[in-house]
């Protein structure tokens, strides 16, 4: 292609880049995804393509994919973007692209509990962040959240809240009491209060977050919705049932368009949802809804993997009383044999 062709094709490229960018920030992936696809493949027709852009649009399209729930594919795109951004280093003196890039293989590989592998690369994004000026605050503060959501979600849970203590002082001092980033953080200790059963503690970090969140961004925002389906899922744990379940409906309307009907996130309340339904003594929709979160795990995840556990018990308890005993034994013996292997694991 002649030089003014492969010009033409990479501002095009940067133009797509751009526009994904502004969605991802609207956090509206599905919307996303074809732009950054586009911009990643422009990038790769060009004879060289220059490092820079290969780990900035790889690292967007790496994210989307992760929202959407596309994992395998997400992390080895982020990988290529990890490996740009190494050589990067080594020929410039750029440490930025490294150190997002690192954050974003971190919380693929903690999407897929790949906990050790993610710790270690979120640990070097960390140290990289202190030493490199062009990482301001509300960047190494998101990086010090992810850590403590990783903690939680591997159980680690006084390691998690050590860490959101830290990250409490640092928001405090840096950020402000009502930037993002205190949202953020807010929404994590409601999530690591459930994770140790005070649900009424739980409640009142979720409503902060949400406080935060609406002031700064109004009612129908992505992130706005997110904080409700954990108040949502907190309100559950505490039978209130007419209170959780218009805050879990409209999150999971909100995240089938925003994230894509196969994301985690819709696993994550359509999981709730049907917890809420099966207490609440409506088997038949929560089945449903169980269903489908086990089909988007499984597709996330595969068949034998420990994140389809309770999904499985959960599905396996409704079905029994519903009249599903067959298929409740099954989903039980599945269920049992993940949790073996898990053990096996731990233990080895």
């Amino acid at each position: 292609m002649p030089q003014a062709g492969v010009d033409a094709a990479l501002n095009e490229a940067q133009d797509r880049h751009a526009a994904a960018l502004e969605l991802c920030r609207e956090q509206r992936y599905v919307a996303a995804e074809p732009l950054a696809r586009e911009a990643w493949l422009g990038l790769q027709s060009a004879p060289t393509p220059s490092l820079e852009p290969v780990a900035a649009f790889g690292h967007s399209l790496g994210t989307v994919l992760n929202h959407l729930g596309r994992l395998t594919e997400a992390e080895a795109i982020h990988r290529e973007a990890v490996a740009a951004a190494e050589e990067l280093r080594v020929t410039g003196p750029l440490t930025s692209p490294l150190v997002g890039t690192l954050g974003g293989l971190a919380v693929i590989l903690r999407t897929q509990e790949r906990f050790d592998e993610a710790e270690a690369h979120l640990r070097r994004a960390l140290a990289l962040a202190e030493i490199c000026p062009d990482i301001d605050d509300a960047d190494s503060a998101g990086l010090l959240c992810e850590l403590g959501t990783l903690y939680r979600q591997a159980g680690r849970l006084a390691e998690s809240e050590a860490t959101f203590r830290r990250l409490r002082v640092q928001i405090e001092n840096r950020l402000g009491p009502g930037h993002p980033g205190a949202a953020d953080l807010y929404r994590e200790l409601a999530l690591l209060e459930q994770a140790r059963g005070h649900h009424d503690a739980g409640e009142g970090y979720a409503r902060r977050a949400l406080e935060i969140r609406m002031a700064a961004l109004g009612p129908n925002y992505p992130d706005v919705v997110g904080d409700g389906a954990v108040l949502g899922s907190l309100l559950v744990a505490q039978g209130r049932y007419e209170e959780a379940e218009p805050l879990l409906r409209h999150a999971l309307e909100t995240f089938d368009a925003t994230a894509g009907p196969d994301s985690p996130v819709v696993a994550f309340v359509a999981d709730r949802l049907g917890s809420l339904l099966a207490a609440a003594g409506r088997p038949d929709a929560a089945i449903d809804l169980y269903r489908r979160a086990l089909r988007i795990k499984e597709a996330m995840f595969g068949e034998s993997h420990p994140a389809l556990t309770t999904t499985l018990h959960n599905l396996a308890v409704v079905c029994e009383g519903n009249g599903g005993a067959d298929e409740a034994r099954e989903l039980w013996a599945r269920a049992m044999t993940l949790l073996s292997r898990d053990d096996a694991v731990a233990e080895a």
